[in-house]
């Protein structure tokens, strides 16, 4: 890990990619109490050994890790939200697009669909905002923890191939910005 960080810290130099100062790992380990998880490797180390937040994916930047919110504003208070249900299972495994579903009929099917909205806030981190309600989140727990997946206002994607946080970041310093080839 420490040569793929040593790298990594080279290509943010060479773009002159600006990260915001590292966390310490009493920070960490204070954010990862509070919400009852545990950050996946790759992205624990890079807030540790490279920095919190800054340029990067998404297009407005890599967003720092929210050790303290200001409930007043809508943003924090959507993230406080998300937070509270981080240590949750993520239940998907495969992209989701409900724009084309057609509305169930029965009850039964009604709440199947309302258990699987719901479960949309569980398990992720917001890393970023990409503009028109285009949402990047790294997946912190369930079968897909560590990768990062698109959720926007019609569904949900994973990076196509999958793609770990380190691997994400990495494939954007090298200038990859079509995340599904």
């Amino acid at each position: 890990m420490d040569l793929r960080l040593e790298g990594l810290k080279q290509k943010v130099v060479a773009r002159g990619a600006q990260l915001n100062l590292p966390l310490t790992v009493d920070d960490i380990v204070h954010f990862e109490q509070r919400y009852r998880i545990r950050l996946p490797d790759g992205y624990r180390d890079f807030l540790l050994r490279l920095g919190n937040g800054g340029d990067g994916p998404p297009h407005y930047g890599l967003a720092p890790l929210p050790l303290a919110l200001d409930t007043a504003s809508v943003f924090d208070r959507v993230t406080l939200g998300q937070l509270q249900k981080m240590h949750l299972p993520f239940p998907f495994r495969e992209a989701w697009v409900w724009e084309d579903e057609e509305l169930p009929a029965d009850d039964v099917q009604k709440d199947i669909l309302a258990h699987k909205h719901a479960a949309l806030r569980h398990g992720q981190l917001f890393l970023g905002d990409d503009g028109c309600g285009q949402l990047w989140q790294l997946i912190i727990t369930g079968p897909e923890r560590g990768n990062v997946w698109l959720f926007a206002d019609v569904g949900i994607i994973p990076t196509n191939p999958k793609r770990d946080f380190l691997t994400w970041y990495e494939d954007w310093l090298d200038g990859i910005t079509n995340w599904w080839t």
